[in-house]
């Protein structure tokens, strides 16, 4: 499972059975710009494509991943900043 800290910008794979989190992407991107605005509204996982909603900044992204270790192979892309 996949949780998300705006705040930080940080990505978690969260390993339900263990109840242990772990920090797998770091996305300057996301990173909340505006007191008290919502989270990621959106993570969704199609292949090793990744893609996610930032509700503040509005911005829609995609990240390529290692399905193997949940980490990121490259730099998250803005498919659209809201504009």
């Amino acid at each position: 499972m996949m949780i998300s800290d705006i705040s930080l910008g940080h990505f978690f794979e969260l390993a339900v059975r263990c109840v242990v989190a772990s920090v797998v992407i770091i996305d300057p991107n996301i990173v909340l710009t505006t007191a008290g605005a919502a989270d990621i509204t959106g993570i969704h996982l199609h292949g090793s494509d990744l893609f996610y909603v930032a509700f503040t900044p509005t911005t829609f992204l995609n990240a390529l991943i290692s399905l193997a270790t949940w980490l990121p192979t490259g730099p998250s892309t803005i498919i659209t900043n809201g504009t």
